[in-house]
C-alpha cells in the first residue's frame, strides 16, 4: 500500500503514508469497542461504552501520535515559505496527479 510512497523517506508524504499504515490499529480497536457496545444490556449503557471504551481513546491516541507528524507539516510549510524548499506534496496530491 505505501510502497509508492518509500522514495525519499524525509518527505511528508511519506508522514501522511505512515499515519494511514497505522489507522488499522484505530480501526481494530473501534470495531472491538462496538463490539462490546453492541452486549450491552441498554442502549445507554452501549453509547456509554462505545464513547469511553472505543472513541475517547482513540481520538486521544491518535492525536498524541500524530503530534511529530504535525510539528514536521508544520516545520516543511514554514520553510517553504520562507523559500528554502519547495512545497511538500500531500498524499492526495500524488493521487491526483498519478489517478
Amino acid at each position: 500500500m505505501s510502497d509508492r510512497f518509500c522514495i525519499a523517506p524525509s518527505t511528508a508524504v511519506n508522514v501522511a503514508a505512515y499515519n494511514c499504515d497505522m489507522y488499522i490499529i484505530a480501526i481494530g480497536w473501534l470495531w472491538v469497542a462496538l463490539m462490546m457496545a453492541v452486549t450491552e444490556s441498554n442502549l445507554v449503557a452501549g453509547i456509554l461504552t462505545f464513547t469511553f471504551y472505543g472513541l475517547l481513546p482513540c481520538l486521544l491516541l491518535i492525536w498524541l501520535l500524530s503530534t511529530s507528524a504535525r510539528r514536521a507539516w508544520r516545520r516543511q510549510n514554514e520553510m517553504a515559505e520562507e523559500g528554502e524548499i519547495p512545497p511538500a506534496e500531500t498524499a492526495d496530491d500524488d493521487h491526483r496527479k498519478t489517478g
